[in-house]
């Protein structure tokens, strides 16, 4: 078989998470793969042993993946049993499996969300034109193999960022990295009520959602960022560049080079978003397989009306809600576009249905 030169991959986008369709050794039926590029490769425990995978240790070996029209042979990859729970929970779907860094890191992948297209290249000579966009080198994370870019934060800290598709913020800052900043909830920060996202590996469930003065690598520039703050895992803790820095933006890693370029999409601004407009509330699934929520920001809309982490959530605008709803449920909360919902919920109190208007969670910026 001729060596394929380039593999254009279509994606889905669930919530911040991309899903690529694979089969594996050959095999007929189709696996859900996440592409983080801030992760590891893995399978699903019950998968690899679903099609008895020779294993070596912890890891599991897939003679080839076919995803969209590419065939990857010959990976080796961690065995997991419940990594992937979290993830489902959020989005409603099942993950088989995940495609990180340390696997990517053989070809130019490029990623456009407009387009929701993911392309691997062999040829890696040329990362693209410069000109077009902002191109840097970039550092691989030793644990995986991610891409780590120097950056500024407000102007003076100097920090390294991983550019991490699995995760929705433009920029997540580790708590040691908000006390270098000295920022707190005194200075315009709010803490979340239950848990937004929680890493795996990780302990604390505290969140918290704020800007920084200004953000830099190179000449790419921001001002007034939204962040998003949580405990990382400790091998793993550095600031995160994620699905929000990214979107504007058509991405080339160029892994085999240590090139990264930036190019802008015309159609969209470069900027950072600088506020959140939602309801405030996040929704998952938990063991019963019923929708309730996780985390509520402190003195939002949801917080206001009285909703609160473990609230069971069983009819959007008077439609109701089962399991498998909840990434419309999603999809309609974060949509910008989508001014109020009607929300009907069940805790201890009884049933109630919440109309909810959108606001910008965090104070205006001043003119």
């Amino acid at each position: 078989m001729p060596v394929q030169k380039e593999g254009i991959i279509p994606f889905a986008l669930k919530d911040h998470i991309i899903l690529v369709k694979g089969k594996i050794n050959d095999g007929p039926e189709e696996y859900n793969f996440m592409v983080d590029t801030g992760g590891v490769t893995m399978l699903n425990d019950e998968t690899a042993a679903k099609l008895q995978l020779k294993r070596h240790g912890m890891q599991v070996k897939m003679n080839s993946l076919d995803i969209g029209n590419y065939r990857i042979d010959s990976i080796f990859c961690l065995a997991s049993p419940d990594f992937f729970k979290k993830f489902e929970s959020k989005i409603g779907v099942t993950i088989h499996g995940l495609i990180g860094s340390d696997l990517l890191d053989r070809f130019k992948v490029t990623i456009d969300y407009r387009q929701k297209i993911l392309v691997l290249a062999n040829d890696t000579a040329v990362t693209g034109n410069p000109q077009k966009g902002f191109l840097f080198n970039f550092k691989n994370h030793p644990v995986n193999s991610a891409p780590m870019l120097k950056c500024k934060l407000n102007g003076r800290l100097e920090v390294e960022a991983m550019v991490d598709t699995g995760q929705p913020y433009s920029l997540v800052l580790p708590p040691d990295i908000l006390g270098k900043l000295e920022l707190s909830e005194k200075r315009g920060w709010i803490k979340a009520k239950g848990n937004i996202y929680q890493w795996p590996l990780t302990t604390s469930r505290d969140n918290y959602l704020g800007r920084i003065d200004s953000f830099a690598i190179g000449d790419l520039k921001a001002r007034n960022v939204l962040a998003f703050s949580a405990e990382l895992p400790k091998m793993l803790s550095a600031p995160l560049l994620g699905r929000d820095f990214l979107v504007p933006f058509v991405t080339i890693i160029n892994y085999p080079k240590d090139e990264i370029l930036f190019v802008p999409q015309p159609i969209s601004p470069t900027s950072m978003p600088t506020n959140e407009y939602s309801i405030g509330l996040y929704p998952h699934l938990n063991d019963d397989g019923k929708i309730v929520v996780s985390g509520i920001w402190t003195a939002s809309p949801a917080d206001k009306a009285g909703i609160g982490p473990g609230d069971e959530i069983v009819a959007l605008n008077g439609n109701p809600l089962a399991s498998a709803d909840l990434f419309e449920l999603i999809a309609q909360l974060m949509n910008g576009g989508i001014k109020e919902v009607n929300l009907e919920i069940q805790n201890s109190q009884g049933r109630r249905v919440f109309h909810l208007k959108k606001e910008k969670l965090l104070p205006e910026l001043k003119k």
